[in-house]
């Protein structure tokens, strides 16, 4: 069923491409019907009934367990969908009139939808076939989000830019500096000396402490950076204290320029509100992970990439600028195993769109060779060492689509269910397979060309198993409420290493007060609540808002070149598709961080267009 609803979409599409103008003349008269049967007064009263109606019908059909706030927050936004459909139809006319145009926002209503109600019985369960009741559930949540899509981007398209005070610039970023990190530094009072796990201790307590015959697992990069810090001062305040130093760093960097380009002051101040009280910003800012700087560090290389491209001219000659990115790609390339991909790609996309910069060529050949050089000669003085563990570990996010495919019954070939017997530490019948959470051995140790050939088998085989094994595994990713059988690690996590191995040999226990319970209600409220949740624990609804973003910027006719400041983003999801077998928030962290800073970003350029 899967395959023939993918070769149907496919056949429609080169259709509508070959009998583009007639699609184009059809386009034209369903919006002048469209627009006679609005004119009408009696639809402001039935369209919001209708828009309405249509939430609560996929809310039902759609087998989610959806909590009452959401359900009201549902109807709110038809109302106010619907209140200026009138707008919403004049946006049409003047902006979705080409059959391109038309084509794009079908595919934006089809992934709003999708990313509502595409997992239960489309994505999961894996060998189910999708039913004429599912997609009914998929076009009345498609139909519902036409109009919530247009009141976004119009909304969007109407915020307005102003000349901001130069000379209280400096005052206005110092009230953004403490809105950003005055509720990080209450939490870090009450949940003293910091939030700490199994990682925390493996690479401060053990390995900063002694680097030798260190694994190649945790970043020896990342665990140098914490010996660093502790030579100076060593305790879990000084490690999250610069964390705290280097997020304001570069919030304020994004600030200051969007103060610059005309946000007015007010809208930046509830934007600094919302990231300094976001209770998942509070937390991590807190927890000692290479995640975090990490996560910070693919921001930071965002807006860096965002002034090259929007502000060419200006920041193509300052050194400092280059200065930043060597630093940032580097982070980026180091903190995480997976920022290789963000790495790669970004270094691509500035070499061929800086290509005759001789300032931006040496910084990436800079970039490359301080890599190499910590990479080999600095790791081998520090005696990293390299481990079956981190060899075989790098096939099990692409290894659990694999066992995905065996586990639902399609076919693989004899080398494949070789790797599939090392995968499930030959018990294939007690493995107890899970598509949203990999349990598989990290002891493959097969050469890369075999996997990949072994792999692109497997997909040509069987791409739809594969797709939605893919989907599940990153189902934090895309999926606006959490998926059924799916489960986010690491929300709402306070925890503290205390009493385990060596871990207070060297740092103190936690001191727990009365405070601690009541901010502890508060924080177990967002991870139960599904509305709060949504934009806190979970990255669907900005994956969404990237997407919204994206199709206005393409609307809005903005220079090709200004879509790279997506290429940190997608790399990052591109990274955890290839690598990620789990769902630990921390990994879809530094996601929704970039898409605020790229929702923003866009804002502060929109008056810039193609033929500008």
């Amino acid at each position: 069923m899967v395959k023939v609803l993918m070769g149907l979409a496919v056949v429609v599409f080169m259709l509508l491409i070959y009998w583009r103008k007639k699609v184009l003349i059809l386009v034209e008269r369903v919006n002048s019907k469209i627009l006679y049967f609005y004119q009408k007064q009696y639809v402001d009263i039935l369209g919001i009934a209708i828009e309405c109606i249509l939430c609560m019908l996929w809310m039902y059909f759609s087998r989610i367990d959806i909590q009452l706030p959401v359900k009201i927050s549902g109807i709110i936004l038809s109302y106010y969908a619907m209140k200026d459909y009138r707008l919403s139809i004049k946006y049409i006319q003047e902006k979705i009139n080409k059959t391109a145009s038309w084509i794009g926002f079908l595919l934006v209503i089809f992934m709003t939808a999708f990313a509502l109600v595409g997992n239960r019985g489309i994505v999961y369960p894996l060998d189910s076939d999708i039913s004429l009741g599912r997609i009914m559930t998929l076009i009345l949540a498609g139909i519902w989000s036409m109009p919530v899509i247009l009141l976004f981007l119009r909304k969007f398209e109407n915020i307005v830019l102003f000349e901001n005070n130069k000379e209280k610039q400096k005052f206005f970023l110092f009230i953004i500096s403490l809105i950003l990190v005055m509720p990080a530094c209450i939490a870090l009072c009450v949940f003293n000396p910091g939030i700490s796990s199994y990682d925390t201790n493996q690479c401060l307590a053990m390995y900063a402490h002694d680097m030798k015959n260190m694994p190649n697992w945790h970043p020896p990069f990342y665990v140098f950076l914490l010996k660093a810090i502790i030579t100076v001062w060593d305790s879990t305040y000084a490690v999250i204290l610069v964390q705290f130093a280097f997020w304001l760093f570069v919030m304020l960097e994004l600030f200051s320029y969007l103060y610059g380009k005309g946000i007015s002051d007010k809208l930046l101040l509830v934007s600094a509100m919302f990231l300094g009280l976001n209770t998942s910003n509070v937390l991590y800012l807190c927890t000692i992970w290479k995640d975090i700087p990490y996560g910070i560090a693919l921001l930071w290389l965002t807006i860096i990439l965002s002034k090259l491209v929007i502000d060419r001219e200006y920041y193509i000659g300052k050194r400092r600028t280059y200065f930043e990115l060597v630093i940032a790609l580097i982070l980026v390339f180091f903190m995480r195993q997976n920022g290789i991909v963000p790495y790669f790609l970004s270094v691509l996309v500035l070499g061929i769109l800086f290509r005759k910069s001789k300032k931006m060529v040496t910084s990436i050949i800079l970039s490359a060779v301080l890599i190499c050089f910590i990479r080999y000669p600095l790791y081998s003085w520090w005696g990293v060492v390299e481990t079956p563990e981190s060899i075989g570990g790098k096939y099990i996010g692409l290894g659990q689509d694999i066992l995905a495919v065996y586990y639902t019954g399609g076919e693989l070939s004899e080398d494949t269910l070789e790797m599939v017997d090392v995968l499930t530490e030959y018990d294939k019948d007690g493995f107890g397979f899970n598509p949203y959470w990999a349990n598989s051995s990290y002891s493959l140790n097969v050469s890369m060309p075999r996997f990949i050939l072994n792999y692109i088998d497997t997909f040509l085989k069987n791409p739809d198993i594969m797709i939605k094994e893919i989907l599940c595994r990153n189902d934090c990713i895309w999926d606006v409420f959490e998926g059924e059988g799916a489960r986010v690690n690491l929300v709402n996590f306070l925890g503290t290493w205390d009493g385990n191995d060596n871990w207070n040999d060297f740092y103190p226990e936690r001191i727990y007060t009365e405070l601690y319970n009541w901010i502890n209600k508060d924080t177990i409220f967002t991870a139960e609540s599904q509305l709060i949740s949504m934009f806190i624990w979970r990255s669907g609804v900005y994956f969404l808002i990237g997407i919204y973003v994206a199709y206005d910027m393409w609307l809005r006719r903005m220079k090709k070149t200004y879509y790279i400041i997506f290429v940190p983003y997608w790399a990052q999801i591109i990274s955890l598709a290839l690598s990620t077998g789990w769902s630990d928030f921390r990994y879809y962290w530094p996601l929704n961080l970039m898409i605020i800073a790229i929702w923003h970003i866009v804002i502060a350029t929109q008056h810039l267009y193609e033929n500008a």
